[in-house]
C-alpha cells in the first residue's frame, strides 16, 4: 500500500492482462467440464463497466480476447469500446433513458441491452421501423428487486418483445438474471429455480451472473 496524508493507508494490486486471460481459460475450462454430454456449453462474458473496474478498458479488451462478449455500464462506455477496436458483441448493462436511434447507431454493431424497468420497455415496444440488430435481455427481479420484472409483468414484457422478434422488428429476446447474494449456494439455487419456474416454457437463451 502507498501512504496518504489524505485519506490514510491506500491499497494498490498489479494485476497483468496475462492474468485476466489466464483467468478467463480457467473459468472456461471448467464450465466445459461441468456442461452435460451432448449440451452446448455456456457462452461467457466479462463485465467491463466502470473502465473494467479500474484495471484499465483497453489492456483489459484485449486480454479478453477470447471471450464471446464484453458488457458495459452505458452508452459511452460501449461507444469507448467500439473505438478501442473491440468487435465482438456488446451487452449493455442499462439502457434506461436512450432512444431508439442510440440503440440502432451502426457504429456499435452488434448490440445487447439489458431491459428492466417500464419506460425502456416502452422505447423499444414503439420504436419504428423497430430495431431489428438489437438483442433483448429482459431482466427477472428476483429477490434485487430495485429493477426488473416479476410473475405475469415478466410474462407479459416477454410476450410483447418475442412478438417483435417474429415480427423481424428485434434480432432476439433473452431472460437475465442476477443473484442478490451469489455467495450464499441455496439462496442461489432457490432463485435459479424460481426463474426456470417462470422461464421454462418461455423460448430463448438465459443468462445468470453476480
Amino acid at each position: 500500500y502507498r501512504p496518504s496524508h489524505n485519506t490514510g493507508p491506500t491499497a494498490w494490486a498489479r494485476i497483468p492482462p496475462g492474468a485476466i486471460t489466464h483467468n478467463l481459460h480457467w473459468l472456461r475450462e471448467r464450465l466445459h467440464a461441468a456442461t452435460p454430454r451432448g449440451a452446448k456449453a455456456p457462452r461467457l462474458w466479462a463485465v467491463v463497466k466502470s473502465d473494467a473496474y479500474g484495471h484499465g478498458l483497453q489492456p483489459t479488451l484485449g486480454a479478453l480476447a477470447d471471450a464471446e462478449g464484453v458488457c458495459v455500464g452505458d452508452l459511452n462506455e460501449a461507444h469507448r469500446a467500439r473505438a478501442l477496436g473491440w468487435r465482438r458483441p456488446l451487452l449493455m448493462l442499462s439502457a434506461w433513458g436512450l432512444t431508439a436511434d442510440e440503440l440502432r447507431d451502426p457504429v456499435l454493431d452488434e448490440l445487447h441491452v439489458v431491459v428492466d424497468d417500464p419506460d425502456t420497455l416502452a422505447v423499444i415496444g414503439s420504436a419504428s421501423p423497430g430495431l431489428p440488430r438489437l438483442h433483448v435481455w429482459l431482466r427477472h427481479a428476483g429477490h434485487l428487486r430495485g429493477l426488473g420484472f416479476a410473475g405475469e409483468e415478466y410474462a407479459r414484457a416477454f410476450h410483447g418483445l418475442q412478438a417483435r422478434v417474429e415480427a423481424g422488428e428485434l434480432a432476439a429476446v433473452g431472460h437475465l438474471h442476477h443473484y442478490a447474494a451469489p455467495e450464499h449456494p441455496r439462496l442461489v439455487a432457490a432463485e435459479l429455480a424460481a426463474l426456470s419456474a417462470l422461464t421454462h416454457y418461455l423460448p430463448g437463451p438465459r443468462c445468470t451472473g453476480s
